[in-house]
Formats: C-alpha cells, structure tokens, sequence
C-alpha cells in the first residue's frame, strides 16, 4: 500500500528491565501500563482512507494485507528516534503514565509536521484519549495536510488525499445488539467489533467481585456469544466474495505461565518459611492448577475472602499480565476481524501427558515405537478434547466454510496442533499458526508486526548451515536427499548453498552473508531436560542461539532440521523461540526428536513445491501465503508416511502404480485446498487395496497416530509473509497502491 497514507500508533513505556518482569508472564511493568492503550489503538483506523470506506472494503484490504495496522510498544528513550525513521506524516502516541506523557510531550514539542499525542493523563500538550473515538484521527489528518499542503514534495499527495476523503462522508459507527460483557474473556472480541465500526449500546458484567453464583458455563457461554458475533459480522462483510481470502476462522487462545512453575512449585512450597507456606500454596496452586476462568476460594465470617498476602500479590500479578495478553489477543482479533476463543486453563494439565510421549520418543530403545507413541498419542487427543468444553468443541470441528481448508490461529505453549478434529489432528485439518505466549515482551511484539511481502525469486536459494562431525552417518543424507529431486526435476529452480560451520563465529558468518529468504539448520539438537530447553549443536558443542542477539539477522523464514527446536514439553526459551529475537518472523520448528532421513527428504520436497507449486499457484491466486505452502507440505508428507506405516506395519500391499495413484489422489485434493483432502486419500486406498475404510482408519490410529509431519510446528506469522511472482512495488502498483516499501 500507499505507505505515507497509513496511520502508525507508538505506545511508549518506561525502559524495560527483564529483572522486574513478572514472574509468571515475563511482562514488564511497562508493558503492563501499556496494555490499555494497545487496546484503543486496535480500534483505530490503520490508514486516513478507512474512515471514509466501506466497511467491505476495509475488511478485504486487511484480509489481502494491502492495509494493515502498525501498533507498537516502544520504549521512552526511543520516541524521538523512531519519530524519525518512519518518514510517514502520520503518527500517533497514546500513553496513560504521567512520566511518559510528560516526556513525550517533551520530545514532540517542536517536531516539523503535527503529531498527535493523545493521553488518559490531563493537562499538558496532548488530547484526551476519548477524543479518538468522535473525530480525533480525522480531525489530526486534516491538520497534517494543512502542514504539508505547503511543501513542494507533498503537494501531490496532499491533493490526492484530500480529494480521496471529499469523495466519501465519514463512516458513522452503528449499534451492535452484542451486549458488552468488560472483561479480558471478551474483550478481543468486542475490541474487533469496535475496530470495525460498532458500538455497544447495552452492557452486562460477565462477573462481579465475589460472584457467589460463579460458574464456568456462564464464562464460556458469553465468550462464544461475542465470537459469534464477530463471525457473523464479518460473513456479513465479505457476502458475495467468495474468493477473498480468509485467514483465520479463529484465534485459539490458552493463557500460560512460565513452565519452570509447573514442574518445581511444589518444591518452592516446601522450601519456604512455615509461616508463609500456606499461602504461598493457595498463591501457587491458583496459578499452575487453574481450572477455569475464576478461583475459588473461601471467605470469613464477614464475607471477605480467607487468603493471605502472597495470594493477593499473585493474584494482582496475574491479573496485570492476563490483562496485558489479552491487548495482544486484542491486536490479532482487531487486524482483520477474527473471533477469540479463550479456552479454560484447565487445558495445562496434559503437561504431565506430554512428558511421557517426549520421554517415549527421545528413549533409546525404539522397539515398536510407531504403535507405543501412535497409542500415547490417541491417550492425549481423548484427554485434550476431554478438557475443552464441548460448545468450544463445536466451534472448532464445524464443517469447512465452502468445503475449502481453512486457517487457524493459535495462541498456546501447548501443542494445540495435536488436538483430533474432525479425523485429523488440528494442525493438519486447518492451516495452523502458533505464537507462544510466554515472554510475554516478545509476543506483544510479534502481535503487532506487519506483513511482508517477498518476490518469488527471493526463495531460488535457500540457505543451509551443517554441523557434523566429518564421519557422522546423518551428514551426506540431506544434500544426498535434495540431489534426488534435482536429478529427476532437472527443470526446477531452487538451489541450495550448504554451508558446513565448525564454530558459533562460523555460524553468524553463514546467516549474515546470506540475502534470501530462507535459512534450514541441518545439525544435530540437544534437549536440556533441567533447563528445559533445546539447544543447536555446532562443531560438537551446545550453541545457545539466545547468546547471538545484536549480532545476527535472520532471514524472515526459518526451518529446522534438527531435533527438540520447541520441545513439547520445554521451556519459552527454546531454539526456535530465539530465531524470533534474531529477527525471523515464521518458524518451522520441531516439537520432538525427528529422524534424519525423513527429515532431509522432507527438505527435498519442499525445494520441489517451491519450484512447482508456488509458480503455479501464482498463476491464479489472489494471495499466497508461506503458512499454505508448508501446510500443503505437511499433509502430503503425512499422507506418505502413513502409506508407509501401514505396509510396513499392516500388511497392507499395494504395487509402485497404486502408491503413486492414492498420492496423487492426496496431492491434488491438497493443493486444491480440500478440506476432506484426508478422506480423499483414504477413499482412493480402500479402492486400491481391497480393504475397507474402516478398518484403514483403525490402522491409521494404531500405527500412524505420530507421523513425523505432525512434530512440526508453524510458529510465528507465516500467513503474513505473502509471496509474489515480482517485485512488492509491481504488485501493488498494479492495485493502484503504489508502494515503496515490502512492509505493507
């Protein structure tokens, strides 16, 4: 788009320092002041245009990522720097802390072009914050271009913008029937509403303090009623477009904690002072063995809870932090109108579940491993689905929209990719992404950042670092795996640039000189089962990529080839979450130890979709995004392995033309975007073997009930990164938007 059109919110805060973080979410205090005016912000137009457009229009812009909000925490001591790197007119500051407004007052006071500072502290030099929500962002557009209007290099985008807001009134805000209900459950929900033009006439509390009558149905029946509202509204919206991309049909939401607290809080319990150790069990236990939305506690003879201090304190520390993540929840849900399912906490104890199937597939003897992690695997689907209430339930196993694959954004330290849906695990049905919620600095940040958009030719050579001892078996086997498909598609494109590195200085020398789009780390990982964490090894040693800050830049796409990258029952300071802090923006990760020869072949079909799927594929859609490109990816490895499962494991007999027909059958049907793709593919294997569909999805289950496709995870935001057949600036300039920029 149009970059000087756009509208950039900062939320400044005082300097961060990760030694006051809290202890559960790893918020700052900063970023907890910071979360009420992230949630306005969201509700604010993201280009001077939008409040004289169509809603339609608005909504398909930011579904086609041609518009997109730009709101970001920053720093104090950054205000009059980032002022000046983002050369747009429009900027707008929110703050509610009397240090920061005052010194962003300070900093802003003799700036060239206006600047709009708009506060919930009075006096000074800025607006009120309520004053955004009649005629703020329009009135300070008009006073922009009065200031510009003067300057010869503005002139015509002055007279361009102005006849673009004559052309069309103002789009007034309508009632929603929605009754507002105040709280973090809600909130995304009714801040998506707001973002789009609805206002809320009537309210009704969710709960009140001490609610004596508190119960989970009423916690869930509310939340599904306002994601029902959003989805409504936005069907509504995109009526007559069936062609318009959507990108999620939810956001899967499960509020975490630091891991560490799960496995050692009891030992904290007992190490403390007796006095003390009562309290601080009551305080924990909330936490970590948290049930549903509410605690229960009892109360005095006066009616006033019986708990001490340290459950207060906690209390009031998990409250700022729910609150700061539910302005990221706010963020994802506003951008383009998805509804927010926030599913009960009691969802974190399949943490022990997941320890065993870690604990079976990173054992030594692999005797009859296919079917003990295949019956590990049904054991947790059952107990997943067994902790999620059922209307959630209905909500998500819902029948595809038009009978076409859709997309899924989940926000969970837990595989909710492994959930069963509909057959299939979540993350295979759906074209999953994942943001971790813990540090919760970083996912404020990845909440909030743009789009990309990257040139075809950008992925013509990928990058990949290895890291082997000279006579170590798995080290031939991906270059021997991406030959292959060379040699037999001697017409495709990709090319590989392996890079052997022997140390960490090696290592940041292969990223660094790299300028395309994608980097795979082909080595060996570690998982440190007391820190609770993966690590890459490099030239023998253990490297912590979090020891690599500010001096690496990734590329935006990275792919593992390694084992335990987001140990699936590790720690938030895993391998693929130091790749976001080094800049990546989409990571392919994997939750368990992977084998070296499926995963190298892995990475010599994926050089083969990118140099014949994606140019097709360009041919005829709208959009593309890297989140399909894996997800095709993913399921047609599944299918592959489960042929294989079953021959080697079931009996089951099939000649060379036949294996190649019921792929064929999956591959189409994927790469049409079939939501019953899977169906597909079981239906053409009865026809060719002889057996019946029954008894094939018993073997599935019994056998392939843990491919090796279903240990990776989409981490990040990959259905943001959107791929183009040219340049960002033809692409756009073709739909008359003119960028100069790939950040849309």
């Amino acid at each position: 788009m149009e970059r000087r059109f756009k509208v950039f919110y900062f939320v400044p805060h005082l300097p961060q320092n990760m030694e006051e973080a809290s202890p559960l979410g790893w918020y700052t205090p900063g970023l907890h002041a910071a979360a009420e005016p992230l949630m306005v912000a969201a509700t604010l137009p993201a280009d001077i245009r939008e409040p004289h457009s169509d809603r339609s229009f608005v909504l398909v812009q930011r579904l086609l990522r041609g518009i997109w909000p730009v709101v970001t925490p920053i720093s104090i001591d950054a205000v009059a720097e980032v002022h000046r790197m983002v050369g747009t007119p429009f900027q707008v500051f929110l703050t509610n802390d009397d240090t920061v407004a005052d010194a962003v007052d300070l900093i802003l006071k003799d700036v060239e072009t206006p600047v709009l500072h708009a506060s919930s502290i009075p006096g000074g030099s800025h607006i009120s914050i309520r004053d955004l929500f009649t005629n703020g962002i329009s009135k300070y557009t008009r006073e922009v271009l009065d200031a510009l209007a003067s300057r010869d290099e503005w002139k015509a985008f002055v007279r361009q913008a102005r006849q673009l807001i004559a052309a069309q009134p103002q789009v007034r805000p309508r009632k929603h029937h929605l009754q507002a209900g105040h709280h973090n459950l809600v909130m995304p929900n009714e801040i998506a509403l707001a973002a789009f033009g609805w206002k809320f006439h009537r309210s009704k509390p969710i709960s009140q303090p001490l609610m004596a009558d508190n119960s989970s149905e009423t916690y869930i029946s509310r939340i599904c009623e306002s994601a029902d509202a959003v989805a409504e509204e936005r069907e509504r919206l995109l009526k007559g477009m069936p062609n318009v991309p959507r990108d999620h049909r939810y956001v899967l939401a499960v509020a975490s904690v630091y891991w560490g607290h799960y496995e050692n809080w009891r030992a904290l319990v007992q190490e403390s002072a007796p006095e003390v150790r009562e309290d601080l069990k009551l305080a924990y236990a909330s936490v970590v063995q948290a049930k549903t939305y509410f605690d229960s506690v009892k109360v005095d003879e006066f009616g006033k809870p019986a708990v001490g201090k340290l459950y207060l304190a906690m209390n009031q520390l998990r409250g700022d932090d729910m609150r700061t993540f539910t302005s990221g929840l706010s963020l994802l849900a506003a951008a383009s109108l998805v509804p927010v399912l926030r599913l009960e906490p009691r969802l974190n104890s399949i943490r022990g579940d997941l320890k065993m199937l870690a604990d079976c597939t990173r054992a030594e003897a692999q005797r009859r491993i296919e079917w003990k992690t295949s019956r590990l695997m049904t054991r947790l689907g059952q107990k997943m689905r067994s902790l999620i209430a059922p209307p959630f339930l209905q909500r998500i196993d819902a029948p595809a929209r038009n009978g076409q694959v859709e997309g899924m954004k989940l926000v969970s330290d837990l595989p909710l990719e492994l959930l069963p849906t509909d057959g299939l695990p979540l993350g295979l049905r759906y074209d999953t992404s994942r943001l971790n919620p813990l540090p919760g600095n970083m996912f404020l940040q990845q909440c909030s950042l743009p789009p990309i958009v990257l040139p075809q030719e950008r992925f013509e050579e990928i990058l990949v670092i290895r890291s082997f001892a000279p006579d170590d078996r798995l080290k031939p086997l991906f270059e021997r795996a991406t030959n292959i498909v060379t040699t037999n598609e001697p017409s495709q494109k990709i090319r590989y640039r392996i890079v052997d590195v022997e140390n960490e200085g090696e290592f940041v020398a292969a990223v660094n000189d790299y300028e395309g789009a994608i980097v795979v780390f082909d080595c060996h990982g570690r998982f440190d089962e007391t820190l609770g964490m993966g690590t890459l090894v490099i030239g023998g040693a253990s490297l912590n990529p979090w020891d690599l800050k500010n001096r690496i830049q990734m590329p935006p796409i990275v792919m593992f080839s390694a084992c335990d990258t987001q140990p699936i029952d590790g720690s938030h300071s895993s391998v693929a979450t130091a790749a976001f802090a080094l800049g990546a923006r989409a990571v392919l990760a994997t939750i368990l130890p992977i084998r070296a020869l499926e995963a190298a072949v892995f990475s010599g079909r994926m050089s083969l979709r990118l140099a014949q799927f994606v140019p097709d594929a360009l041919k005829y859609r709208t959009l593309l995004t890297w989140r399909e490109v894996v997800s095709g990816m993913l399921r047609m490895s599944h299918c592959t392995e489960v042929l294989r499962r079953l021959m080697s494991h079931a009996r089951l007999s099939l000649s060379e033309d036949d294996f190649h027909n019921v792929l064929l059958t999956a591959n189409v049907a994927i790469n049409g975007r079939k939501a019953h793709w899977f169906e597909a593919f079981l239906k053409e294997l009865a026809t060719c073997s002889g057996r019946t569909l029954g008894s094939l999805k018993e073997d599935v289950e019994r056998w392939a009930g843990m491919t090796e496709a279903m240990k990776h995870t989409q981490l990040g935001a990959p259905e943001s990164i959107i791929i183009v057949g040219k340049y960002p600036e033809q692409v756009l300039a073709e739909r008359g938007l003119h960028s100069t920029t790939a950040n849309v």
